[in-house]
């Protein structure tokens, strides 16, 4: 009986064993398609991002840098509705995530919307810790698009 269960245990370990090692496999896999889309969107090659974005979220990737990524070259494409989608799967993960915000600033700019491009761009202001990104511009656009040009100029003058 002992060895019966021990050869239970052992086959029990062999088969845990096997799932983390290609769990480890799918993930190293996950991460080879992320830098690859990485570099597509670089190299501004969107379509080719997709492609390598999409394959690493198969193999089980899912961070706010990735969904956020694939929001941008969405957008390159001018596929405004899966951008937006993605940009809000970012949130999802990362609540707080300032480029997914900066990012629906933009899209809300770009469309002209000027409830959502305030929202999110004072939603960004609360959020960002980069002092080198581009907030104060995007708050001005925001600010223009809902009719407050003193709001608008003194954001556009942090900016320069």
């Amino acid at each position: 009986m002992k060895k019966y269960l021990l050869g239970i245990a052992t086959g029990l370990l062999l088969t845990l064993g096997t799932i983390t090692n290609i769990n480890a496999i799918r993930t190293m896999e996950g991460e080879k398609f992320f830098r690859n889309g990485c570099k597509a969107l670089m190299y501004d090659q969107p379509g080719i991002a997709i492609t390598e974005y999409e394959k690493a979220i198969e193999k089980g990737i899912e961070k706010p840098e990735l969904y956020n990524f694939l929001g941008e070259a969405y957008q390159q494409q001018k596929n405004i509705e899966k951008a937006a989608y993605w940009f809000f799967m970012a949130l999802d993960v990362s609540p707080n995530n300032p480029s997914a915000y900066a990012n629906l600033t933009e899209l809300a700019i770009q469309f002209d919307n000027p409830n959502e491009s305030l929202k999110f761009a004072l939603k960004l202001q609360e959020t960002n810790k980069d002092p080198h990104n581009n907030l104060e511009f995007l708050l001005g656009h925001a600010y223009r698009l809902n009719h407050n040009l003193k709001k608008n100029i003194t954001s556009f003058s942090k900016n320069t």
